[in-house]
């Protein structure tokens, strides 16, 4: 009879199933060691702190067009949604819009009492957000303000010296009062502060309001930007309203800086232009759009690439949410497309600027015969002539030119030919000094921004006044159409039917320095002939009473 084999030894916390043995049977398997698990929230905070995407100009129009493969990448996004239980403040309920939109703890902003008042810091739903290169407290992303908050949203404003606003929703949607309106009448009073609205415009799809807050004896200015172009729940059809209203905001915020000095990274209030405030009705979604496509067009200038998916990880660090669907992501990588698209265009535009500014003085300096010459350049604010100088002076192309402000004048030389160019501010209250500073110049070339239809009728007045004054008479007229290359802006027929309309004896060409250049290089007799017989050349091409029919650019 076999004996069957013995059993081996099992000692008692084996049989017990210990976590020894537990631990010794699961080593056999070939699993890894038991280590501590991350909790859901550290997962989501370790995912926005290292997601990243960097895209070039070509790769990000790529990924714009793929809009299922943005929306796998938007899915995955942690929103970091703020619980009841982290926001450790007594009552907050009664200020909060949205029960489940709450502010991140750690870069809410906290309102302090006033010095005149005892009393504990107040609650707002806002957060301190962080913009390029992560600088602290560029913006402060915030709900609307309603009609218990609104006072507290003032105080925020002026204890965190904040001079720009912008209201990315409208007052009322689907039929409801969305918002309290910040601006009621000439002069209201909210809280502790007295607002006065001292201008407001209409832009191409918003609104630009400038306040006075006042608070005792202290005056503060305040821009007021309310962008009306997004629809009710839905995403806006056109991206071009969006970076209009992106660039108007940049370049009024750079214009608060000191000369020379760049956008402070300090937290501390009262310095520089302060934080940027941005809201729409919850503060998250319209409003995440906004400071996003900001920081996207700062990263495209800067680095020629740009990185939609960590900027959305840095928002949502800083409060919960931001960008709040996948269609307000997709129009986030469709807006930084059209950017990407204008800004590359740009460039090559810059170098056939050049091109054509260096033509032009060529066709100055053989169309005067002398070694000095001096040109007065008119038109309307934000038409481009203080670029039309930088490029004349220094050959580079910039966007970020702040326009002159009364008048500038500058001496360039360009091999032998001295040109005295002034520069006269297109602001309404100097338009009136465009004659004496026109009177006995060489040449006058007047700026027309094509890109902007609704500055076209009053361009045109202000051509027709300025070519009535007896004084300018046989003074040679040039007008350029600036800015053609931009969506949205007039093309060559519109620009000239529309320019002529006011004044049927002048005729305006889009393209005048390439067209007329040639029409009087083409004048072999021009270099050869007479003072007399120059001018009357040059009557023949531009005048105030000879018409220049439009023809098709040079190939």
């Amino acid at each position: 009879m076999t004996t069957p084999p013995r059993k081996a030894s099992v000692r008692l916390q084996e049989r017990r199933g210990s976590n020894l043995s537990l631990l010794l049977d699961v080593s056999r398997l070939g699993a890894e060691p038991v280590c501590s698990v991350s909790t859901p929230k550290e997962v989501w905070l370790q995912l926005l702190h290292t997601s990243s995407r960097p895209l070039t100009h070509t790769l990000l129009r790529r990924a714009a067009e793929d809009t299922n493969s943005l929306n796998v990448e938007y899915q995955k996004i942690p929103p970091n949604f703020v619980s009841a239980a982290e926001l450790d403040v007594p009552g907050h309920t009664m200020k909060d819009r949205y029960k489940t939109i709450l502010p991140n703890p750690e870069s809410r902003v906290i309102l302090r009492s006033p010095e005149d008042e005892a009393g504990p810091d107040r609650y707002i739903n806002a957060n301190f957000v962080r913009g390029y290169k992560g600088a602290q407290r560029a913006y402060i992303a915030t709900q609307g303000p309603m009609v218990h908050t609104v006072g507290d949203f003032w105080d925020m404003v002026w204890q965190e010296g904040s001079s720009i606003i912008v209201m990315v929703t409208r007052l009322k949607e689907n039929n409801e009062r969305d918002e309290e309106e910040e601006e009621e009448d000439e002069t209201s009073r909210f809280g502790r502060f007295v607002l006065r609205v001292r201008d407001s415009r209409e832009k191409g799809g918003f609104t630009v309001t400038d306040m006075e807050i006042r608070l005792s004896s202290e005056r503060r200015p305040v821009r007021h930007y309310w962008f009306t172009s997004w629809p009710d729940h839905h995403i806006p059809q056109c991206t071009t309203p969006l970076l209009r209203l992106v660039e108007e905001v940049e370049t009024y915020s750079r214009s608060l800086l000191p000369p020379g000095s760049q956008p402070s990274t300090d937290p501390c209030p009262g310095r520089g232009p302060g934080p940027i405030v941005v809201h729409c009705s919850a503060g998250i979604g319209r409003t995440g759009c906004f400071i996003a496509s900001s920081i996207g067009c700062q990263q495209l200038r800067e680095t020629g690439q740009v990185d939609v998916l960590e900027t959305v990880c840095q928002l949502r660090l800083d409060r919960g949410g931001m960008i709040q669907t996948t269609e307000q992501y997709q129009f986030l990588y469709s807006t930084l497309a059209q950017y990407s698209s204008q800004q590359q265009h740009d460039q090559r535009q810059t170098t056939k600027m050049i091109a054509l500014i260096n033509k032009l003085l060529d066709w100055f300096k053989a169309l005067f015969w002398k070694e000095e010459m001096e040109l007065t350049l008119v038109g309307l604010q934000y038409s481009g002539k203080t670029t039309f100088v930088n490029v004349i002076a220094s050959g580079q192309f910039s966007e970020d030119m702040i326009p002159t402000v009364g008048f500038n004048m500058r001496k360039i030389t360009k091999g032998n030919v001295i040109i005295k160019l002034w520069d006269i501010g297109g602001q309404p209250r100097f338009r009136s000094m465009w004659e004496r500073y026109c009177r006995g110049v060489s040449a006058i070339v007047y700026m027309v921004d094509a890109a902007d239809p609704e500055k076209i009728e009053a361009s045109k007045n202000e051509l027709h006044n300025l070519l009535d004054k007896p004084q300018l008479q046989g003074i040679p007229v040039l007008v350029l159409g600036n800015k053609r290359d931009l969506t949205g802006a007039l093309d060559e027929k519109e620009l000239i039917e529309r320019i002529n309309d006011l004044c049927p004896t002048v005729r305006v060409q889009t393209e005048p320095v390439r067209d007329v250049m040639k029409n009087v290089l083409r004048s072999s007799d021009l270099v050869e002939s007479s003072p007399e017989r120059r001018q009357l050349l040059i009557n023949n091409i531009i005048s105030h009473k000879t018409k220049i029919q439009s023809q098709p650019a040079a190939s």
